[in-house]
């Protein structure tokens, strides 16, 4: 046991170096490339965003999922699986062709069409990679997806960079997407060693699809919904607006990306281990939401507090814009691991139609609230403070579920939550307060980073914080283990 409860760590710890290794490069080159674009041309890659995300959605149609719980798979259920994906991305990338025209035509933005052909060719290693992908989950080889992932970021920021450096402008960032994606299918093709066999199975892929066809709705109505902010903030304001709340929202979702892939890849494997006993997956979901929303509620309400300085220190002053953008999405993103830590565990009890129906009455009764915070109110920020309802709405939906299936409680949940959410509200009014010292943007920033994970530390320690403990724990161990390997090796090399 103690085996396998270290094999969970160090997976966790490899996909957190992944996406954040990746994440990191991506941003630096995100960072770099802003201050040689416009705002305006950034708003063109966030509109072919959109329907690109969307699309993605259709070629790995939740079967990604599905061959990550099916208890034995072989190279045929390997195989099919490509083959379907890669027959959805010809029939989406004609459609796409011949729509981009239209879609040029009603937002008005020029180079839009030519740009959407360009990046929709992503969908084709898209399909590769999904394959590629759950071969690295169920084997939990985290570390190989880690070495291509970090070496694609690399490659394509450095194509990007280069492209808009020579004033390439829109095309750099269209060229850094699309090789990305290719560079991360030939990285794992070197890493996993897995090719598809010229077989395909009707019945498999049918079994596959009963199971992944209700998480492919599920996430459908998710990008949709998502997407459906960026389409009218988009098309009723316009390119620029939409670049930066584009860019204010990239903030908080590089971190907690991190964070939420991790559980979403990782726990997935754990909690399908657990499926036949619900007490312990139960205690597996406490354990994972107690820890997630400790790291999601200190790095959102840090983030938020230090949103004006970061933006201005990172993005020059012709992005402050963002800033408000930035600020009401942490809180909207603070909510996701609380969520995802449940919908994986309704996946591991084989309840895909439990998240077909989380997605579906959250974003219902969420699309009410954006319909009122577009048509009643005219400004924007109307929309993005929207978004903060949709994620509580999701909140309390997953409560209905998670007391059906797993038996927890709203009142587990608060003992689970409060807490690290009391810890987080105290960092925040210090380090915010800390914004109208009059010194510089750049010493301020520092201070502001400082102090805040001070306060977390200092009151997490002082309070007990359980989440706090568990990490805690967990390093001293480490600490101890590298000892006594330091130990061992000096004992050999004295009786040498």
């Amino acid at each position: 046991m103690a085996n396998k409860k270290e094999s969970v760590v160090q997976s966790m710890l490899w996909k957190l170096f992944e996406r954040g290794g990746v994440q990191i490069v991506r941003f630096i080159v995100s960072i770099v490339i802003a201050r040689l674009l416009s705002p305006s041309e950034y708003g063109v890659i966030s509109v072919i965003t959109i329907f690109i995300s969307f699309a993605t959605c259709f070629v790995q149609s939740g079967l990604s999922t599905a061959l990550v719980r099916k208890t034995k798979i072989d190279n045929e259920d390997l195989s099919s699986v490509f083959f379907y994906g890669l027959f959805v991305a010809i029939i989406l990338y004609v459609i796409l062709f011949f729509c981009a025209p239209l879609i040029e035509s009603y937002f008005q933005i020029g180079q839009l069409a030519i740009c959407i052909r360009l990046t929709a060719v992503v969908l084709f290693p898209g399909a590769y990679n999904s394959v590629q992908n759950a071969i690295v989950a169920r084997n939990m080889q985290f570390r190989k997806q880690f070495i291509g992932g970090l070496t694609a970021a690399i490659i394509s920021g450095v194509i990007g960079i280069v492209l808009a450096v020579l004033n390439f402008g829109v095309y750099a960032l269209v060229a850094q997407q699309v090789t990305y994606q290719v560079c991360a299918c030939i990285c794992l093709q070197f890493l996993v060693k897995w090719f598809p066999k010229f077989k395909f199975s009707f019945n498999k892929t049918k079994q596959l699809l009963k199971f992944g066809m209700k998480i492919l709705g599920g996430t459908l109505i998710d990008t949709l919904f998502h997407n459906i902010e960026s389409l009218v903030i988009g098309k009723k304001y316009n390119s620029e607006n939409l670049a930066l709340y584009d860019k204010g929202k990239q903030f908080p979702l590089i971190i907690i990306d991190n964070l939420d892939g991790t559980i979403q890849t990782v726990m997935l494997p754990v909690f399908s281990a657990k499926q036949s006993n619900v007490e312990l997956l139960k205690k597996a979901v406490r354990d994972t939401i107690n820890l997630s929303t400790f790291i999601s509620f200190a790095a959102m309400s840090g983030l938020a507090a230090v949103g004006s300085s970061l933006i201005y220190v990172v993005l020059g002053e012709k992005w402050l814009g963002a800033v408000p953008f930035l600020q009401i999405y942490c809180i909207t993103a603070a909510l996701f691991p609380f969520q995802t830590a449940n919908l994986q565990a309704f996946s591991a009890l084989g309840e895909s139609g439990a998240y077909f129906w989380i997605m579906t009455i959250k974003r219902t009764l969420s699309l009410l609230i954006l319909c009122v915070a577009i048509f009643c109110f005219s400004s924007i920020y109307a929309i993005v403070i929207a978004t903060v309802l949709f994620e509580i709405v999701g909140v309390l939906v997953t409560c209905i579920f998670n007391k059906k299936l797993l038996n927890y409680k709203i009142r587990e949940l608060l003992k689970d939550t409060l807490p690290n959410l009391l810890i987080s509200a105290f960092m925040f009014c210090v380090v915010y307060a800390m914004s109208y010292i009059k010194i510089s943007q750049y010493l301020l920033l520092v201070l502001q980073v400082f102090v805040g994970c001070l306060c977390v530390f200092v009151v997490a320690k002082l309070s007990k914080n359980t989440a706090y403990g568990r990490v805690a724990e967990y390093i001293k161990k480490l600490r101890n283990k590298n000892i006594d390997s330091e130990s061992k090796q000096e004992g050999k090399a004295n009786e040498t």
